[in-house]
């Protein structure tokens, strides 16, 4: 009975993607998107399975559509970010721990766009305030 129980389990772990590894992140690509947000952003690493849902966050922000592909990869559209330059990234799997990307993800600045605060967040809107 015991015997056929972990035949069992290992078979189902083998199914959903059951994983021993600490999930470990080896690069994001790309590196660098733009104040819009909207980015498709890809997590590079191993050990994603197994482990329940995952939140991945620029800065403070919430990323949007996140998404654990496989073993190997997550991916995240990035939100809008408060400011252009670097943020750091980090995942958040069930157990809570927060885990940082060991690189960061660059907002990089559009010609006529800025970041506009509101009550409910913050968008990117048309520059208006620059003459021609």
């Amino acid at each position: 009975m015991l015997a056929s129980r972990l035949k069992l389990v290992l078979a189902a772990c083998l199914v959903a993607g059951c994983s021993s590894q600490e999930p470990q992140i080896a690069r994001i690509i790309p590196a660098q998107g733009d104040i819009r947000g909207g980015q498709l952003v890809r997590i590079e690493g191993h050990g994603f399975v197994g482990r329940g849902p995952v939140e991945v966050f620029f800065g403070q922000k919430a990323a949007k559509a996140v998404t654990i592909e496989g073993a190997r990869l997550i991916t995240a559209v990035s939100p809008v970010p408060d400011a252009s330059g670097p943020v750091q990234i980090q995942l958040r799997f069930a157990e809570g721990e927060l885990m940082p990307v060991p690189q960061e993800f660059v907002y990089e600045t559009v010609p006529g766009l800025k970041i506009e605060r509101t009550p409910l967040g913050t968008r990117s809107v048309p520059d208006t305030s620059s003459s021609e």
